[in-house]
């Protein structure tokens, strides 16, 4: 059977951002005057730029860097070098990344005041420990062949409509004072996407994660005032009538 090579979201994001010439690589430039809530939504957006822009192999050499320079020995490094890439995640890249970029490795303010370094070297630690326990058994099986499937290809062709919804996003974070909701229509964005009612669902459900971090962040919404029930029409009562009914229309009595 022939492998099918699909393209993934990461490739389908990648390949938009750098048609639009843009780098949006994230930047912890000025991190230290931005307030809570800017640097925990500056965060959750560079965990999801790495998670979805980039592999777990990808973000190895940011891990084996910044083990370089944080008194990791030769032969530690050696160990997570050879290791098998699917040890590490996105998420122990990501945060590599981020410190070597300017992140700070703690704040009183994110996290509980906990230390992002601390975590990073003890999740190191348990690979490199993983890695010296396990020895890989040679074999002459065939794996089987990837196929892709129709919903696998259907969550392909969603994401790839979501790049101008991406950079909408990211132009949000950066600068929400100035960001104009009004000018993106998500409406008229997909439908000149042709997009379908599966891949809308695709696409909400994607995103339905980042929504809710971004509403705990923010807070609950005002609440709006109540509505004065006299103006309403279900608070109106009907009008009795003031006098009894005519003679001729009252029903007949069953004595008469």
């Amino acid at each position: 059977m022939s492998t099918v090579k699909r393209k993934t979201q990461n490739q389908h994001l990648t390949e938009a951002r750098a048609a639009k010439g843009k780098d949006f690589t994230p930047h912890w430039d000025g991190c230290d005057e931005w307030d809570a809530r800017t640097f925990a939504l500056n965060f959750h957006w560079a965990m999801k730029y790495y998670n979805i822009e980039k592999s777990a192999k990808d973000l190895k050499p940011a891990v084996i860097k910044w083990m370089g320079i944080n008194g990791f020995t030769t032969d530690q490094i050696d160990i997570f070098k050879k290791g098998e890439d699917w040890r590490s995640n996105t998420s122990i890249g990501g945060i590599a990344s981020c410190l070597l970029r300017g992140m700070p490795a703690q704040r009183d303010d994110f996290n509980n005041g906990a230390d992002t370094s601390e975590w990073l070297r003890s999740r190191i630690l348990e690979i490199i420990d993983d890695c010296t326990k396990s020895i890989p058994e040679e074999t002459d099986e065939v794996k089987p062949t990837p196929t892709v499937n129709i919903q696998e290809r259907l969550k392909d062709i969603s994401l790839s409509m979501t790049s101008e919804l991406e950079e909408a996003i990211e132009s949000w974070i950066d600068n929400p004072d100035d960001f104009n909701h009004k000018a993106f229509n998500i409406h008229h964005y997909l439908k000149g996407k042709s997009a379908k009612a599966s891949h809308v669902r695709i696409i909400k459900d994607y995103y339905a994660p980042m929504l809710s971090e971004f509403e705990q962040l923010a807070g609950p919404a005002p609440a709006k005032p109540a509505a004065s029930r006299q103006h309403t029409p279900a608070a109106t009562k009907p009008l009795r009538p003031s006098h009894p009914p005519h003679p001729a229309n009252r029903p007949p009595s069953r004595w008469v």
